[in-house]
């Protein structure tokens, strides 16, 4: 269960089960003040807000190997939280509210409609999610573990493939490979973030015969000369990743 906390100049609003990304969110605060008019958010004239101006552009990102996380504690939960979306000192209480719930079974995402950076909370363990200029999140290598994996090929290739698969992602939010085996026959995989839910990684894979995928718009052709297969992981039947860090967990 993922669970979000999101600041405006009203309150800090909390969605159970469904994440809203911080660079949509503005189209949702209507409904948020409905829902929320017990916290005087229809007493409050309507606020505007600037656009983020803490994406990075995209000729400066980098795709790490893996996400850089940090271990929370109840003493610095706060700071790391502020380290990610400093936007929060405006309203700290927000924090140290959700600290009463530390550590959760749930994920908390704290965001800020004035900030492209998403602070993840999993159990004990921080993560800042970032999102380039052209706003995508920008993915570790290993986001893309347990999603469709090439089988039978080494680590650190593997890890090469999803760098780049990763960058791209962060350009177009959309990336479509192919995964070509000895005999010209390929496993086509789409690997793509909803707009609204950029923080889903989403993906679906289907067996082409040669000469039937060839023609397509790929942007990557990867082969190996140990590639056995590749295999899709399903959660509850659905090939979707929400917990970035799931593949950490026992």
């Amino acid at each position: 269960m993922i669970a979000s906390i999101w600041y405006d100049a009203v309150d800090t609003i909390v969605i159970q089960n469904e994440l809203k990304d911080p660079m949509h969110y503005s189209k949702l605060l209507p409904l948020a003040c409905l829902t929320a008019s017990l916290l005087g958010c229809g007493t409050h004239p309507k606020q505007t807000f600037a656009p983020p101006a803490d994406y990075v552009p995209i000729d400066k990102v980098q795709i790490p190997g893996k996400f850089q996380t940090v271990e929370l504690t109840r003493e610095t939960y706060a700071e790391e939280v502020l380290r990610c979306v400093p936007q929060f000192r405006q309203a700290p209480e927000r924090i140290f509210r959700n600290l009463d719930r530390f550590p959760t079974s749930s994920i908390t995402v704290f965001g800020h409609l004035q900030s492209a950076n998403q602070f993840w909370v999993n159990k004990t363990t921080g993560m800042c999610l970032r999102s380039s200029s052209e706003q995508f999140p920008i993915f570790a290598a290993e986001a893309f573990y347990e999603t469709a994996n090439p089988r039978g090929v080494p680590p650190d290739v593997a890890d090469g493939w999803y760098k780049q698969i990763a960058f791209l992602m962060a350009a177009r939010g959309a990336v479509k490979v192919a995964y070509v085996f000895e005999k010209g026959t390929a496993i086509v995989v789409d690997y793509w973030v909803e707009p609204k839910k950029a923080y889903q990684l989403q993906y679906s894979g289907s067996f082409r015969k040669q000469g039937s995928w060839e023609s397509e718009n790929i942007d990557f052709r990867f082969s190996y000369p140990s590639m056995s297969s590749v295999g899709e992981t399903k959660r509850g039947g659905a090939t979707v990743k929400e917990n970035l860090l799931s593949h950490r967990l026992p």
